[in-house]
């Protein structure tokens, strides 16, 4: 499986991918929700559906370019 290059304008975008795999170290599987709400938890980050859908399409970005592992969130 080739993995896709992955480049946000947004750089905060990978920042969020860095701290998913942070919250992954610690405790893998996880789901995409209780992802946001690691975030949410512990870097501050907004509790909105707004930002549940940028973790989702993060999640999605990062996964496909070989950031963050497939096994690592379940659904």
């Amino acid at each position: 499986m080739s993995c896709r290059a992955w480049n946000p304008r947004d750089k905060s975008k990978l920042v969020m991918a860095g701290r998913i795999n942070e919250a992954l170290a610690e405790f893998s599987p996880r789901t995409v929700r209780g992802l946001h709400y690691y975030l949410v938890a512990n870097h501050g980050e907004p509790n909105t559906d707004e930002h549940y859908r940028l973790v989702v399409h993060v999640c999605s970005k990062a996964r496909e370019a070989g950031l963050i592992p497939w096994a690592g969130i379940v659904d």
